[in-house]
Protein backbone atom coordinates (compact mmCIF):
# COMPACT_ATOMS: atom_id res chain seq x y z
CA UNK A 1 0.00 0.00 0.00
CA UNK A 2 1.18 3.35 -0.85
CA UNK A 3 2.03 5.57 2.40
CA UNK A 4 -0.71 8.17 3.05
CA UNK A 5 1.29 10.83 2.00
CA UNK A 6 2.27 9.43 -1.60
CA UNK A 7 -1.80 9.36 -1.70
CA UNK A 8 -3.54 11.68 -3.89
CA UNK A 9 -6.88 12.64 -2.14
CA UNK A 10 -10.54 12.48 -4.22
CA UNK A 11 -11.40 15.81 -3.63
CA UNK A 12 -8.05 16.83 -6.14
CA UNK A 13 -8.62 13.91 -8.73
CA UNK A 14 -11.52 15.50 -10.68
CA UNK A 15 -9.98 18.89 -11.03
CA UNK A 16 -6.49 17.10 -12.27
CA UNK A 17 -8.79 15.23 -14.63
CA UNK A 18 -10.16 18.11 -16.46
CA UNK A 19 -6.68 20.54 -16.24
CA UNK A 20 -3.83 18.04 -16.27
CA UNK A 21 -1.21 17.16 -18.64
CA UNK A 22 -2.43 13.96 -20.43
CA UNK A 23 -0.21 10.92 -21.77
CA UNK A 24 -1.49 8.06 -23.17
CA UNK A 25 0.02 4.44 -23.67
CA UNK A 26 -1.46 1.31 -24.74
CA UNK A 27 -3.24 0.51 -21.33
CA UNK A 28 -3.32 3.26 -19.24
CA UNK A 29 -3.44 7.10 -19.45
CA UNK A 30 -1.67 8.97 -17.06
CA UNK A 31 -3.16 12.28 -16.18
CA UNK A 32 -0.46 14.61 -14.28
CA UNK A 33 0.57 18.22 -12.85
CA UNK A 34 3.97 19.10 -11.94
CA UNK A 35 4.36 19.76 -8.20
CA UNK A 36 7.08 21.36 -5.50
CA UNK A 37 7.80 18.32 -3.33
CA UNK A 38 6.39 15.03 -3.43
CA UNK A 39 4.54 12.85 -5.80
CA UNK A 40 1.14 11.87 -5.03
CA UNK A 41 -0.66 9.44 -6.74
CA UNK A 42 -4.18 8.00 -7.52
CA UNK A 43 -5.73 5.48 -9.58
CA UNK A 44 -9.10 5.42 -11.86
CA UNK A 45 -10.24 1.71 -13.19
CA UNK A 46 -13.66 1.69 -14.80
CA UNK A 47 -16.13 -0.86 -15.45
CA UNK A 48 -15.34 -1.21 -19.13
CA UNK A 49 -12.10 -2.48 -18.31
CA UNK A 50 -13.60 -4.93 -16.46
CA UNK A 51 -17.21 -6.18 -15.12
CA UNK A 52 -15.85 -7.42 -11.98
CA UNK A 53 -14.87 -5.49 -8.61
CA UNK A 54 -12.32 -7.92 -7.79
CA UNK A 55 -10.78 -8.02 -11.69
CA UNK A 56 -11.04 -3.49 -11.04
CA UNK A 57 -9.21 -3.66 -7.65
CA UNK A 58 -6.55 -6.33 -8.80
CA UNK A 59 -5.47 -3.98 -11.75
CA UNK A 60 -5.50 -1.18 -9.02
CA UNK A 61 -3.33 -3.14 -6.75
CA UNK A 62 -0.69 -3.88 -9.66
CA UNK A 63 -0.65 -0.57 -10.42
CA UNK A 64 -0.59 0.74 -6.59
CA UNK A 65 2.42 -1.89 -6.22
CA UNK A 66 4.57 -0.62 -9.43
CA UNK A 67 4.53 2.51 -8.58
CA UNK A 68 5.22 2.09 -4.97
CA UNK A 69 8.80 0.26 -6.26
CA UNK A 70 8.93 3.33 -8.25
CA UNK A 71 8.91 6.32 -5.28
CA UNK A 72 12.84 6.29 -4.80
CA UNK A 73 13.38 7.65 -7.82
CA UNK A 74 11.41 10.18 -8.62
CA UNK A 75 13.29 13.11 -8.93
CA UNK A 76 10.72 16.23 -9.27
CA UNK A 77 7.26 16.28 -7.37
CA UNK A 78 4.23 15.19 -9.05
CA UNK A 79 0.51 14.70 -9.05
CA UNK A 80 -0.65 12.16 -10.81
CA UNK A 81 -3.35 10.09 -12.05
CA UNK A 82 -3.23 6.97 -13.35
CA UNK A 83 -6.17 5.80 -15.54
CA UNK A 84 -6.24 1.78 -16.85
CA UNK A 85 -7.82 1.58 -20.38
CA UNK A 86 -7.37 -2.32 -20.77
CA UNK A 87 -5.76 -5.00 -18.50
CA UNK A 88 -2.65 -3.73 -17.59
CA UNK A 89 -0.57 -6.72 -17.17
CA UNK A 90 0.02 -9.66 -15.19
CA UNK A 91 3.13 -9.22 -12.69
CA UNK A 92 4.21 -6.04 -11.17
CA UNK A 93 7.28 -5.92 -13.73
CA UNK A 94 6.07 -5.71 -16.59
CA UNK A 95 3.55 -3.15 -15.25
CA UNK A 96 6.50 -1.04 -13.37
CA UNK A 97 8.54 -1.16 -16.97
CA UNK A 98 5.21 0.06 -18.83
CA UNK A 99 4.91 2.97 -16.13
CA UNK A 100 8.89 3.36 -15.85
CA UNK A 101 8.92 4.14 -19.57
CA UNK A 102 5.97 6.18 -18.82
CA UNK A 103 7.68 8.02 -16.02
CA UNK A 104 10.90 8.74 -17.98
CA UNK A 105 8.79 10.74 -20.99
CA UNK A 106 7.39 13.07 -18.42
CA UNK A 107 10.69 13.54 -17.36
CA UNK A 108 10.12 13.18 -13.31
CA UNK A 109 12.28 10.14 -13.14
Amino acid sequence: MLPAINRLPSTDVSPLLRHGKRIRENFFDIVYSTRETGARFGFVVSMKVDKRATGRNRIKRLLREAVQHLLPDFSRGIDCVIVARGKVGNSRETTESMLRNSFIKIGVL
